[in-house]
Order: C-alpha cells, then structure tokens, then sequence
C-alpha cells in the first residue's frame, strides 16, 4: 500500500493548500531534485539579508507588516528547505496515523532555528498588526510552525485565535485550520474532540480537505466504539471517490483504496462475514475488490474468526478463480483448515496452492503477459516449498503426541508436494528421510524404497546414508512380498550392492548380504551364493547368521557332493568356533563329509584307499561318535575284497580300539567264528581268552569255548583247566556251563584214560564237596584204576564211592566196576565136583555170589546213563551165560555112574535152564535199549551179536546194523544222561 503525505506546498500560497500523493521517485529524479533545492537555499538566505535591510530602512511604516511576512516566509522556506533535504525517506507505517496534515517535526538545530525565527516574526505581527489583511496566514503559518518543532500547544492555541477571531470567520484557511485542530486531537487520541473538529469541516463540502475530514472522522467513529457509524462515513468517502471519476475530475485526495482498506475492519465488527464478498464488491465497483476481501479475511484471522475466514477464502477461490492471487487463497485456506484440525482440507488447497502456484508462475512467462508486481506471487514456488514442509513438520509433531494416522498421512501428502518438483539433495535429504519414513508406515514400500535410495544417494552424512540405503533394501523387501521375479531380485541386488560397497563396515553388512546370498541360495544359484556364504562365515563367524552362512555354504558343497571342500570347510569353521556345542556338531559334519567321500571310494571299489581312510579317521577322532562306525567299516571292506583273515583281524582291531563299546564284544565274537571258520584254533583262542576276560556277563561260555579250542587242538591238560576254571567257582548248585564244562573234562577220559595227571585230576575232583563234580570224577577215577588194574587201590575207593552221595548214574558206573569185580571173583570160584556133599556146598555158595554179582549188576541198570545200562545188562546177561556154562560143566563125582552123572546133568540142566533164558531175555533188553538210546559207539552191534550166538544165529557183517561212534564235537557236546 502506497504511504500517502500531505503538506502544505508553499507558505506565499496557503489558501491554497495543496496536498500532493507521495508517490515513489525514481532514483535519479531524486538527486536532481536535491540539487535544486540546495540552490535554492543559497539564494534564500541572500533573500533574507536583503530583507532585514529592508525592515530597517521601512521600520515603523505601513509597509513593515508586509515585510515581516516576507521574512517569516522566508525563514520558514529556509526551514523547509532544509527538510526537503531529508524527507525523502520511506515512510514504513501501516496505519491511519501516517496519514496526516501535520507536517513532520524537524530534528536539526538549524531549521529549529529558523523556524522558531519565523515563529516570533509570526506573533509580532499577530500582536502589532492586529488589522493586518494577512492576519489569517500569519496566525495559520504561525501554528504551522509550532507544529515542525513538536509544540502541538503552541499550534493548537494559534489554531484556536484563528477560530475565535469573528473577523476572519470567512478565512479560506479556515477549513485548514479546522482539520490542522483535528489532527492534533486525533494524535493525542482525543478522539471525541478531534471528531468535532473533522465534522466542522463538512460546512465545506467543496473544500479539497473534505473526504480526508470524513476519513479521518470514520477513524474517530471506530475508536469510539461505533464501527456501523465509521463503516457508513467511509462508504461517503468511497462514493466521492467514484463520483469524481465518474466525473473526469483529476482528484489529487483519491482515498477510495485507503477507504477500502481500512472498511475491511469495520465491516469485521458490524456486519455479518456473509456478506462481505457482495458488499466489497458492490463498494468497489471497478476498483479490483479481492484485494480488500483478502484483507477481510485476514482480519477473521487475527481475531481467531476461523469460521469467517474460511468462509471469506472459499469465496475468493470460487468467486476470483482468474486472480493472480489465487495460489495465496489455497495457502490461507489451508492454514485455515489446519488450524480448525480439518486436516483432509487443509491438505486439499495445499495442494491446489501448489497446483496454481505453477499455473500462475507459468502464464508470467508467456509473451504477452504483463509484469509480475506482486510478490508473494513471485515467490509462491519457494513458498510452496517453505509451507509444506513447515506443515509437514507440524503434523508429524502432531502425530507424535496424539497418535492419529490422519496427521501422518497428511504429513506424507505435504512432504509429497515439498518434494515433488526437488532433485535429491544434501539439503532436502532430511525432508526426503522423513517422507520415506512415512510412506514406510503406509505401506507404500515401493515409493518408500525410491525415496530411501534418493537419501542414500544424495546425502552427505554418513550414518544418514548408511541408514538409507538400508531401509531402502528393508523397503524392497517388503514391497516384493515374497513375489520375486527378475526386475525386483536385480533391483535387490543393486540396492545391496551399493550397501555393501558404500558401506563395508556397515551395521547391516550381514544382515543385507546374507539375505541376498540366501535368495540366491534358495534358487539353487549356487556359484554366486557359495563365495558369499564363505566370505560372511569367515568374517561374521561370531555372529548368528554368520553361523548360519557357515552352515549354508557346507550345504552348498553337500549339494554338490564336494565331500573333499566340505571336510576342509568344517574345520575350518570349527577353528574359529568357541562355542563347544557348535565345535562338536561342525566335528560331526566334518565326519559325515569324510565318512560320504569314503562311501564314494567304496562305490569305485578303492577298498584299500577306503579302509586307510576308515583307520586313519578311528586314529586321528578316536573320541569321534563315528570312530567305531569306521572301524567297524573297516571290517566290511575286508568281507567286500573277500579277505576272512583281514576281516577277523579288524574285528579284534575294533576291540582294541574300543574296548568299552557296545560292539566290541561282538566283534570278538565274529572273529572267533571266523577264526573257528577257517580252521585257526590258535587265533580263535586268542580272542575267545580276550572274550572270557571281558564279557563277564558270558565268562563261562567263553572259558568253556577257549577249553573247547584248546581241546581241538590237543592240549587237553590246558583245556582242563579251562573248564575247571568254570565249575571251580561253584560249592552248591551247578550252572549249565558249569556242567558242561565237567562234562567235558569227564569227556577227555577217552583221550587220557590212565594217566597219572590225568588221574590226579579225578581224585583231586572227588574230593570237591559239590555233587556234579565230585561225582562224575569218582566214576571215571575208579574207571582209571579198573584200566590200570589196581585192584587193592579200586577195592577200597569203590566201597567207599557206594556209600557217597554220588549221582545216579556215576553210583550206576560204580556200581558196574563193582559187578565186574565181583564177577572176576565170582568167576575165580570153581565147584568141586568130587563129592556130592563139597558139590552141593559149592553149587550154593556159586548161586549165592551169582546172586551177590547180579544184585550190582541190576544196581548198575537204574543211574538212567544209557551206555552203563547196557553194559550192565550185557555182564548180567554173561553172568546168567557164565552160570549155565559153569552147570554145564559140572562132571560129577568120578564114583557116579553114567547113569547118576545124567540124572545129576539133567538136574543141574534144570537149574541152568531158567539162567540161560534169562540170559537171551537180558541181552535182548540190551539190544532194545540200546535202539532206543540210539548209541552210536558199537554197542547195538555187539549186543546183536551176543543175542545171535545166545539164539545160535550166523549173520552176515553186512545184515548188522553197525553204529559207529561220531565226531567229537568239543564246542557242542551232549549233556550227561542225555
């Protein structure tokens, strides 16, 4: 708005005051102006030492008033002369206050003193020419003056003579003086006084001051409290206005703008907002009126009308769409709406401020477009940016305390219009962050990860950047939603890429090459994913996804069968490892891998290179869980190349490596068999001591079998003590190994019979306090005694065995040795037949021993052992024979006659009869018994035999059924009674 400033243009011409419209000089005007009144100055003064000259030489006369006028002017010329000089300043206030007839205070001491010069000339006159015909100018100047130096009494009081005088009621200086009076009271804010003044004026209605009188009594209305009165007064200023043009009259004192202006106020306290558009419009007339309904709007503004506002910008936009100013509408709308919490609406006409913001700019620079004078227009792009970001920031502030989505969106939608038409830079970098931020927040991941990348790439600090371009990735991420095709997997890559190369020692290294490397991973890229895995596995060892890589890259060389690289990648991890748990399992890997790639040598058939690795692994990872499992491999590869011996010998090599394992037994076990197998007695009685030794859960079975082996191999006395090592243990009852082991010691009779130690052994065992040892070794003792023929040692052990608790069928082999004593004695007595009396005597003594012998006999039938049974039943059966032959035999006394021999042959025939029937009858219950025991040591034969001859039958060698006696079977040998 143009400062207007009134003054009075000449103090010779002061009826007709003149009030001129300061408007802005060019620069070069100015100086020329300057100099003019600088000369001007000069040729005052001469001007005043001609007039003083003059007053001395006139002084008393009728010219002398005149002269002092002149005087007086000139001073006063002088006066202004000089503030001419300084005038020539912006005046910057905005209010009614700068309008004004009083002219400015001088500040100098020179024109102070001029003018207080021309003041004391002005009431000398006043005061000694009281009829001067210019009386009315001098005491008008002379408040004039009072006004420049500051003394608005002094002026005041001038003014007042003026008023009062009733001579120069007529004055045209009157209306001047009247307005002069006002001003002063309008200065001190008397505004009821100055009103009155003002209102005087309007007695003359042609005068030039008029309209500014009724603006300025406008003004004193609004500051008494009437605004409908200082509204209706300026609506007369305005009028004049447009009457005088309406007229083509040049107006000098056109205050229809500032009229306008200043009714937007008035209007605001007295009329209702709806109505403002049509009634600046209607007041306006051609005067452009959104200027002043913009002011209007303003005014809601600053007095927090925000509804009246709103209502005044909306009509601006839909009624004034083609006004230059429409872009600031939008603005003032927007900051509007903002402020009534409308965010939706606020975030609308930000965006139309920016939308017509660009039209505006754009029609400026057209041809035919006139020069652009309005400056807020002129910077509406700058300001577009200044303003969204400045909401922006507000909102996200707001967003912050409240936790409302809608200011979050709307700080997305103003940064989105902050940013739209910027290149990424370091400046806007912290805009763009946050605008990423919040797209983030929307889901939006897509344009998120654009704008990240715009950050990262444009920023100059670093910890920025490096955030960025990791939340661009983070944004990518999201934004592909597991749908990965070509483009987005390059674009993660690039974006990765640039992180890692930007930022290698970046926070999210791992994080971002890891993610990579696992899509490619997971698409079975493998030649890119390896090296990445390896790189990160070294270098994040310590870290969870650094582990994580270690363990896809050993997956990769898994896929790939690299059983070579896959061993070496294990301990290579493990040497980094500090962690126990994760040592062993890299350990087992590591194992796998060899175990894998031995497999694959086992499949080429490169058994000797298989089985040097299987040892060389058992050797080097004897703590391994798959050291025995490689050792125990080693055994298989020996049964592949067909090597029994090799095989055997891994078995006890297992062993002795893992002495404590659950198969180490078992291997000895198989490599006693196969030793057994392959006819190596000496071998597999090696182990089977190994065996006795360590499985004391079956040391019995081990010791029987290492006597078994011994047996086998002819050392019968090392075998015995084998076995004796068995039943040895035992005072009471006997195990079933226990016996076996008797058994067979019983067994090696047949090899050893009569010898002395062995012998020696038998005794040694009958003087046991158990019945299953001392009393087989009884009978097979008597059995060795009987063999050797020491009658007077056997005589005296068999009685004393009968009489023992001895086994049933040792008591029966006793028993049978006993009988065939007793039949050798019963056999050495011979009958004497020399007399009947010595005959008689002898045939009852025969029959008695007979009965005696048979009674063993019979004894040696009930132990259940089946071979003593027969024996026993076919030396009865020679016993009964023996009997009858001995009656045969018989002659008689040589007195008899033939006649009595035959009766007495005959008679002892009867006696002999029922003996030899009882003879075949015995021998043929042999035979049966025999069948049915199925003995397979000649026995069935050799009875057959003696019941053909007893039945006088011939056979042929060929008709017997002859059973032969089989195989000794040392490790499986039949129980005794069986």
């Amino acid at each position: 708005m143009k400062k207007i400033l009134y003054s009075l243009l000449s103090l010779g011409i002061l009826s007709n005051v003149a009030f001129a419209q300061a408007d802005q000089k060019q620069n070069q005007q100015q100086v020329e102006e300057l100099r003019t009144e600088a000369f001007a100055a000069g040729t005052e003064q001469k001007a005043v030492n001609q007039l003083k000259l003059l007053l001395n030489k006139y002084k008393g006369s009728s010219t002398e008033p005149a002269l002092l006028f002149r005087l007086a002017e000139l001073y006063m010329s002088q006066s202004r002369s000089a503030r001419v000089f300084e005038m020539y300043r912006e005046d910057n206030k905005d209010s009614v206050e700068a309008m004004s007839f009083l002219p400015q205070s001088v500040t100098s001491q020179r024109e102070k003193k001029l003018i207080k010069d021309a003041i004391k000339v002005y009431e000398d006159i006043e005061k000694k020419y009281p009829k001067f015909e210019q009386l009315d100018m001098v005491i008008f100047n002379n408040g004039f003056a009072y006004l420049q130096v500051d003394d608005k009494q002094g002026a005041e009081a001038a003014f007042m003579r003026l008023l009062k005088n009733k001579r120069l009621k007529d004055s045209p200086v009157m209306a001047d003086a009247l307005l002069a009076l006002g001003e002063i009271a309008f200065q001190a804010h008397i505004f009821g006084k100055a009103l009155a003044f003002y209102e005087l004026i309007e007695q003359y209605p042609d005068n030039k001051v008029y309209p500014y009188a009724l603006y300025k009594s406008s003004w004193c209305k609004y500051n008494l409290q009437d605004p409908s009165g200082a509204l209706l007064t300026m609506e007369k200023v305005v009028a004049i206005g447009h009457d005088v043009e309406a007229k083509g009259l040049d107006s000098k004192l056109d205050l229809r703008r500032e009229s306008l202006n200043d009714m937007t106020l008035f209007f605001s306290e007295s009329k209702p907002s709806n109505e403002g558009l049509e009634y600046f419009k209607r007041q306006a007339k051609k005067i452009d009126p959104a200027l002043y309904i913009e002011k209007l709007s303003r005014i809601y503004n600053g007095h927090g009308k925000l509804k009246d506002e709103e209502l005044i910008l909306s009509g601006l936009i839909s009624g004034f769409s083609s006004n230059p100013r429409l872009p600031i509408y939008h603005k003032r709308l927007s900051e509007n709406s903002d402020a009534q919490n409308n965010i939706a609406k606020a975030v609308e006409n930000l965006k139309a401020f920016d939308k017509t913001c660009d039209i505006v700019l754009a029609k400026t620079k057209m041809p035919e477009a006139p020069k652009l004078e309005d400056p807020e227009i002129e910077e509406c792009a700058e300001d577009v940016d200044r303003y969204s970001l400045r909401v922006a920031k507000n909102w996200l502030k707001s967003a912050e305390k409240m936790n409302k989505k809608v200011y979050e969106a709307a700080a997305e939608e103003a940064l989105r219009v902050n940013l739209r038409d910027q290149k990424a830079t370091d400046e806007n970098s912290a805009a763009r962050y946050i605008f990423a931020d919040l797209l983030f927040k929307s889901d939006k991941f897509k344009e998120a990860s654009e704008q990240y990348e715009l950050v990262g790439g444009s920023v100059k600090d670093e910890t920025k950047a490096h955030d960025s371009r990791y939340a661009a990735i983070v944004s990518h991420d999201k934004a592909v939603k597991n749908n990965w095709d070509d483009p987005s997997e390059k674009r993660l890559k690039n974006l990765v890429d640039t992180y890692l190369t930007k930022h290698p020692n970046g926070k999210y290294f791992l994080d971002v090459s890891f993610k990579v490397g696992l899509f490619d991973y997971q698409k079975k890229n493998f030649a890119d994913a390896e090296p990445r895995f390896y790189q990160l596995g070294k270098r994040f060892y310590d870290k969870d996804k650094g582990k994580k890589a270690q363990d896809l890259y050993l997956d990769i060389l898994n896929s790939k069968k690299d059983f070579v690289a896959l061993q070496k990648g294990a301990l290579e991890w493990k040497s980094l490892e500090t962690d126990d748990k994760r040592k062993k399992d890299l350990q087992v890997i590591f194992e796998q891998a060899y175990f894998s790639h031995t497999q694959v040598l086992v499949k080429e058939e490169k058994y000797d290179e298989a089985i040097t690795l299987y040892r060389q692994f058992a050797l080097n990872y004897s703590d391994s869980d798959l050291a025995d499992e490689a050792q125990w491999n080693v055994v298989d590869l020996y049964f592949k190349k067909g090597d029994s011996p090799g095989a055997a010998s891994a078995y006890v090599d297992f062993y002795q490596k893992f002495p404590k394992h659950e198969r180490a037994i078992e291997g000895l076990v198989r490599a006693a068999d196969l030793y057994e197998q392959m006819s190596m007695p000496d071998r597999a009685l090696e182990v089977t001591k190994i065996l006795a030794r360590v499985d004391k859960k079956n040391f019995e079975s081990w010791v029987l079998l290492s006597g078994d082996f011994l047996a086998a191999s002819g050392k019968y006395y090392e075998a015995i003590h084998q076995y004796r090592d068995i039943f040895s243990r035992y005072t009471k009852s006997m195990s079933s190994h226990g016996q076996q082991a008797i058994d067979r010691v019983i067994f090696l009779s047949d090899q050893l019979g009569t010898q002395s130690e062995y012998l020696d052994i038998m005794k040694q065992m009958s003087e046991s306090q158990v019945a299953n040892v001392y009393s087989p070794a009884t009978a097979v003792y008597a059995d060795g005694l009987k063999k050797l023929g020491s009658v007077y040692t056997l005589m005296p052990w068999l009685k004393n065995a009968q009489n023992k608790k001895l086994l049933p069928e040792d008591l029966a082999k006793i028993n049978l040795i006993a009988a065939e004593l007793q039949e050798a004695s019963y056999h050495d007595f011979k009958i004497s037949d020399y007399d009947m009396q010595v005959l008689t005597r002898d045939i009852g003594t025969k029959s008695k021993k007979l009965g005696d012998v048979q009674a063993t006999y019979q004894a040696a039938t009930n132990g259940g052992d089946a071979y003593t049974t027969v024996n026993a039943l076919v030396g009865l059966a020679n016993l009964y024979q023996g009997f009858v032959t001995g009656m045969n035999d018989i002659r008689g006394p040589a007195s008899f006659s033939d006649e009595e021999r035959q009766a007495l042959k005959d008679e002892l025939s009867n006696v002999a009869f029922p003996f030899e029937e009882k003879a075949v009858e015995t021998v043929d219950t042999a035979l049966k018994f025999a069948k049915k025991s199925d003995l397979r040591d000649g026995s069935v034969g050799r009875v057959q035999k003696i019941l053909d001859r007893l039945n006088m039958k011939e056979r042929t060698i060929s008709s017997i059924d002859e059973y032969l006696p089989g195989p000794v079977y040392v490790s499986a040998p039949k129980g005794r009674g069986k």
